[in-house]
C-alpha cells in the first residue's frame, strides 16, 4: 500500500492496537503534508480519535522531538489544555521515520477565521498562556541557544542576505513559481533594513525563555469561540516571545501587528516593544524570501502540494510589502 496515502501496515496495527482500534474500525485519514518531510495523519475509530505524525529524523531532529516530548507533557500537566501532549513511546519504522501518537484537535485554524476579531483575541490568549507556563519550566533544555545567540545568528543571517548580489529567477523556476518573482526584488534591502532595526532596539526588557517558534495563524484551532488547539511545536526554541507575535501578526495580514500587541498586552499585562515585532516580522520574511528562493530552484526538492507553497510564497512578499519592500 502506497505509504504516501497511508502509514505502513506494520505502523498501522501496532499504533492501532495500542489505541484499542479494531482494523476493520479504523479510518485513517492524511490531515496534512505541510511543507516539510513530516506528515500527519488522523485516525478514527478507536478509544479516542489521534493526531499521528510521522517524523523524517536525523540526529538534530531526534534530539529534538525528546525535547518536545518533555515540554508538551509538561505545559499540559500544568492545565492547558488545548496543548496536545504525546501519548506513549515513539515508534520507530527502521526507514528512517519516527512514528508519534498525541490526541487529534478540532476546530478551525485561524487563517480561515482572521476577520473574526473575537477569534483572533482568543487566539492571542492562548498564546500568552503558553508563554506563561513556558516560563516557569523550571528546567529549559540547555542545548537550545539561548537569547543572545539567537539575536547574533539572526543578525547573521541577516547580513548575509544583504551583501548578496540580486539574482533574476531562472526561467523555468519563474515559470512554475511566478510568486517567487517579487520576493527576489528588494530582499537584500529589506534584510539590511531589518539588520539595522533590530541592532537599533533594546532588547533588555525582551525575555529569553522557550516560544512556540512557529506561530502561524494556522496552527491555531478555534471551536465555538474558544482556543481548542495550539498545534506543531516543531521550531520551539528558545528566544524572545515577540518573535512568536511577529510571525503571527505578520501572517495574519498587513497593518495587524498593533492589533496583536495590544491585545497581548492587554492579557499578559506586559508592555511590548512594537517596533521589535515590526523589525523582526521584517527580518522573518527577508530570511523567508532568501530560503524559499533557494529550496525552490533546487531540482531534486520535491513540492507536493503546489497551492500551499503559492499560498507561502503571496504571504511573504504580503510581510515585505508591508515593510515597504516589494509589490503593495
Amino acid at each position: 500500500m502506497d505509504r504516501i496515502k497511508l502509514p505502513p501496515e506494520p505502523i498501522r496495527r501496532r499504533i492501532e492496537a495500542l489505541n484499542q482500534t479494531p482494523p476493520v474500525r479504523a479510518r485513517w485519514t492524511r490531515a496534512c503534508r505541510g511543507l516539510s518531510e513530516d506528515t500527519v495523519w488522523r485516525l478514527e475509530g478507536g478509544s479516542q480519535t489521534l493526531a499521528v505524525r510521522c517524523w523524517r529524523i536525523n540526529d538534530y531532529k531526534l534530539q529534538l522531538i525528546r525535547q518536545l516530548r518533555r515540554v508538551l507533557s509538561w505545559t499540559c500537566k500544568e492545565g492547558l489544555a488545548f496543548v496536545a501532549a504525546p501519548i506513549g513511546e515513539p515508534i520507530h519504522d527502521g526507514e528512517g521515520g519516527l512514528w508519534e501518537m498525541a490526541p487529534w484537535k478540532s476546530g478551525s485554524p485561524l487563517s480561515e477565521l482572521s476577520e473574526d476579531s473575537s477569534a483572533v483575541e482568543e487566539a492571542v490568549k492562548g498564546l500568552v498562556q503558553w508563554h506563561v507556563v513556558a516560563r516557569r519550566l523550571s528546567d529549559p533544555p540547555s542545548w537550545f541557544p539561548r537569547g543572545m545567540q539567537l539575536r547574533r545568528y539572526r543578525l547573521k543571517q541577516l547580513d548575509t542576505i544583504a551583501q548578496e548580489i540580486p539574482w533574476l529567477v531562472d526561467d523555468r523556476v519563474a515559470a512554475r513559481w511566478p510568486e517567487l518573482t517579487p520576493l527576489v526584488r528588494g530582499r537584500c534591502q529589506a534584510a539590511e533594513r531589518a539588520a539595522q532595526a533590530i541592532r537599533s532596539i533594546d532588547w533588555s526588557q525582551a525575555t529569553s525563555q522557550m516560544i512556540h517558534g512557529d506561530a502561524r495563524p494556522e496552527h491555531f484551532l478555534i471551536e465555538n469561540g474558544e482556543l481548542t488547539g495550539l498545534i506543531d511545536f516543531g521550531a520551539m526554541r528558545r528566544d524572545t516571545p515577540w518573535a512568536d507575535l511577529a510571525r503571527l501578526a505578520g501572517e495574519l495580514g498587513p497593518g495587524r501587528i498593533e492589533e496583536v500587541v495590544s491585545l497581548y498586552e492587554q492579557a499578559s499585562g506586559q508592555p511590548v516593544d512594537r517596533a521589535a515585532v515590526a523589525a523582526l516580522d521584517l527580518a522573518g520574511a527577508a530570511v523567508s524570501s532568501a530560503n524559499w528562493s533557494r529550496w525552490l530552484s533546487d531540482p531534486s526538492r520535491h513540492w507536493p502540494d503546489p497551492e500551499l507553497v503559492r499560498q507561502r510564497l503571496r504571504s511573504i512578499s504580503s510581510r515585505l510589502a508591508a515593510g515597504g519592500f516589494g509589490p503593495a
